[in-house]
């Protein structure tokens, strides 16, 4: 059996490949850029650089679909944004390859900051007041309903252009973009959870469920702490069996102090929790149809992003009088990508920073947002 990965410059993308490998399936890794991580890594038989999807669409389509022709790939399975562009070719792939994703309506509806919501209610959690605002006086007219809230593009990813318990000075200076709407939601206070989960035709074969701990700024986690959650878990299920999806999807969850969950939004894609599931030897079944066995990510050990973590938060943790407790945590952690056995995709960080550094120089965009560059998929029509 052959794979496809795509999305290899994410760590998520090694960690699948080492899940298929320990099935003896012949695993190929793709990108749109020269040197991400996983192309390093001994798990990845071989790479394929694709054309950026959001910059050269039919040009992606045209190589995926040789590719799997040429290569004989009968599973491939999309890590990072690439998923919405895959997803609307899907049956084209399905003539000769399983596309490891739910269908491109769901996909779609779960990305939206909006829309997720009919996918989700029903399942045992709640959704904060919303507002959706195309104009300025809509705007206005949310916050002064909804009062402390967040402020959101409908289509956006690791908190960019996210603002918190914004003034009505800041809200007046935002942009509101005609086809990438502002959604403005009730600020939850309580505490924080993230989930990864796997789903086949409903069922929930593989989750996690973790604080993040650590993050970048107040954006994307990078210390992800394992807990059980029966009431995540059983929302989690709910919501598999409601809309009978297949694929990777992460929610992002708060608890408050009645115990009561909001969901926040949604990810029907790999997230970093996927590292949670690597203590498990064979859960890359997940991947092949197998339903006998539930990986619950709760028993693992903490995981992490070393580098981001020491050099973002180690000296922040110094300052709040808490290096005592950051040390302790940091060295309970197993990195999501140093691993003696596999040490290229560690090392290769270097090679693969200074590409995405010149591409944010290039496209005026900071190191954190290119990571999705060339895959940002932002409601694009077909």
């Amino acid at each position: 059996m052959r794979a496809l990965i795509t999305g290899a410059r994410l760590p998520m993308a090694r960690a699948i490949a080492k899940a298929l490998k320990m099935q003896n399936i012949e695993v190929i890794v793709a990108d749109s850029l020269d040197y991400p991580f996983t192309r390093f890594s001994k798990y990845a038989d071989d790479y394929i650089k694709l054309p950026a999807p959001a910059l050269d669409l039919q040009g992606f389509y045209q190589t995926v679909i040789k590719t799997i022709r040429e290569r004989g790939i009968d599973l491939v399975i999309p890590v990072n944004e690439e998923i919405f562009f895959l997803s609307r070719i899907k049956e084209d792939i399905e003539k000769t390859a399983r596309l490891f994703c739910g269908t491109a309506t769901q996909l779609e509806t779960l990305h939206s900051k909006w829309h997720y919501r009919s996918l989700v209610e029903g399942c045992g959690a709640e959704i904060p007041k919303s507002r959706y605002v195309k104009d300025p006086s809509s705007l206005l007219h949310a916050l002064n309903e909804l009062g402390n809230c967040i402020i959101k593009p409908e289509f956006s990813r690791g908190s960019f252009r996210t603002v918190l318990s914004p003034s009505w000075e800041q809200a007046t200076l935002l942009s509101i973009e005609e086809s990438n709407p502002l959604i403005v939601q009730k600020l939850i206070s309580g505490t924080e959870f993230c989930t990864y989960s796997v789903f086949n035709n409903g069922k929930l074969l593989a989750h996690a469920c973790y604080n993040p701990l650590y993050r970048i700024g107040k954006g994307s986690g990078i210390y992800f702490e394992p807990v059980h959650h029966l009431a995540i878990l059983d929302f989690t299920r709910a919501f598999g069996l409601k809309n009978s999806f297949t694929g990777q999807v992460a929610f992002d969850i708060i608890e408050d102090n009645t115990k009561k969950l909001y969901v926040i939004e949604c990810n029907p894609r790999a997230t970093a929790g996927i590292h949670l599931m690597e203590n498990f030897q064979d859960w890359g079944t997940v991947f092949l149809g197998n339903e006998t066995t539930f990986y619950d990510g709760a028993t693992s050990p903490p995981r992490m992003a070393g580098l981001a973590v020491f050099f973002l938060c180690a000296a922040d943790e110094f300052r709040k009088g808490r290096l005592k407790e950051f040390t302790k945590r940091f060295w309970r952690a197993r990195d999501v990508l140093f691993d003696w056995r596999d040490p290229l995709p560690f090392i290769s960080q270097i090679v693969a920073s200074v590409e995405l550094l010149k591409i944010a120089g290039k496209n005026n965009k900071t190191v954190a947002e290119i990571y999705n560059f060339g895959l940002e998929w932002d409601g694009h029509k077909p």
